[in-house]
């Protein structure tokens, strides 16, 4: 299937687009104004909404910055089972 010494020589280009992104991201959240205009939510005028807008306008609101963090550390184990899963996959062969 796939060569050690190629997957190998792959790793310092998979650093460097891993350094690059981390960086976008860092610059992305340094320079984005955070302040939200007071805005009353939604499920406040009408009273039989189910909720949903109400909870998507905390998420990428008010809580916008630990959901970005939710999705790096699912991201990060979502990658270490594919490398946990290969790494088993090879074991067996």
């Amino acid at each position: 299937m796939y060569n050690v010494k190629d997957v190998m020589r792959l790793i310092p280009y998979a650093i460097t687009a891993l350094i690059f992104l981390i960086g976008l991201y860092i610059g992305i959240l340094s320079n984005t104004s955070w302040q939200i205009p007071f805005k009353a939510p939604s499920y406040i005028f009408t009273k039989y909404e189910s909720g949903s807008v109400a909870i998507g306008e905390k998420i990428f609101t008010t809580y916008v910055v630990p959901f970005e963090v939710l999705s790096l550390v699912l991201l990060a184990a979502l990658i270490g089972a594919i490398y946990i899963a290969i790494k088993g996959w090879r074991r067996e062969r």
